[in-house]
C-alpha cells in the first residue's frame, strides 16, 4: 500500500459502518484524534470513529 496522505476518497477506501468492533476507525493507527468524529492520514474528509475501510491497520 502506498501510504499517500488524503490519497483516497472514501468510496475509494469502502469507507463505511464497520463490520465489527475491533476493526473500527477508532482503533486504526491512521485515525486522529481518536475522538467521535477526527480525521485520518489516509481518508479524505471527516471520519467517524465507529466505521471503517479496506485500509483498516491496528
Amino acid at each position: 500500500m502506498s501510504e499517500r496522505v488524503w490519497g483516497l476518497s472514501k468510496s475509494d477506501a469502502d469507507y463505511g459502518p464497520a463490520p465489527s468492533e475491533d476493526t473500527r476507525c477508532r482503533n486504526c493507527r491512521y485515525m486522529f484524534p481518536k475522538l467521535a468524529v477526527g480525521t485520518c492520514k489516509l481518508v479524505r474528509g471527516s471520519i467517524k470513529a465507529e466505521y471503517s475501510c479496506k485500509e483498516f491497520r491496528p
